[in-house]
C-alpha cells in the first residue's frame, strides 16, 4: 500500500503587499536563502510571485505532513533547471513539490512518499 501524503494551497497574490519592501514582515515567513534571493528581485509584481509562492508552498507542505513548524526553517528554492524544490531538516521523505501563479493567484501542490 502506498502511503503518500498531498497538501494543496492557493494564495492571494496582494495579500503580500505590505511584505513587498519590508523585511521585518519577509523573515516571519522567509527563510534567509529566500531572503536573500528575494534582495536580487527588483520587480514588485516578482517580488510579490516570489513571497506568494514561498507561502503557498510551505502551506502545502504542512498540509501534507500534518503539523507546523516555523516558517523559516523551510526553504522553497529553484533547482538550476528552474523546478522547485523543498530544503528542510525536519523529515527525510520523499517530497515532490508544483508551484504555478498567475496574475491574482499562487497555487502549490505537496506530494510525499
Amino acid at each position: 500500500m502506498v502511503n503518500n501524503k498531498i497538501g494543496v494551497d492557493i494564495t492571494f497574490n496582494k495579500r503580500f503587499d505590505s511584505y513587498i519592501n519590508d523585511e521585518s514582515k519577509c523573515r516571519k515567513i522567509l527563510s534567509l536563502k529566500e531572503i536573500e534571493y528575494l534582495r536580487q528581485i527588483t520587480s514588485e509584481k516578482r517580488r510579490r510571485e516570489y513571497i506568494a509562492r514561498c507561502f503557498a508552498a510551505k502551506e502545502a507542505l504542512y498540509k501534507a505532513m500534518n503539523f507546523k513548524s516555523s516558517f523559516t526553517e523551510i526553504s522553497i528554492l529553484n533547482r538550476i533547471d528552474g523546478s522547485p524544490y523543498v530544503e528542510q531538516t525536519f523529515t527525510d521523505k520523499s517530497i515532490s513539490i508544483s508551484i504555478s501563479h498567475e496574475e491574482d493567484y499562487t497555487i502549490a501542490f505537496v506530494i510525499i512518499n
